[in-house]
């Protein structure tokens, strides 16, 4: 991790929200494996670590999507 987090500053701060977006993605489809599997527990938990991190998620008929949260 940090091997990979060394050049974080040299990226713009599109490349940087992008990231961030790409992070986020795969901790909803981990969130959503995971409520597949009935592990309703670690669903729990990935969705309040993302809103610890100011993520908000939405549970919705087209699938869950997020926005920033405040």
């Amino acid at each position: 991790l940090t091997a990979a987090m060394d050049g974080w500053d040299e990226l713009t701060p599109e490349q940087q929200g992008d990231v961030h977006a790409q992070c986020i993605a795969m901790l909803i489809d981990l969130r959503n494996q995971s409520r597949a599997n009935k592990d309703f527990e670690t669903a729990d938990i990935i969705r309040d670590v993302l809103l610890e991190g100011g993520i908000l998620l939405e549970d919705g008929s087209g699938g869950t999507t997020w926005r920033r949260a405040g």
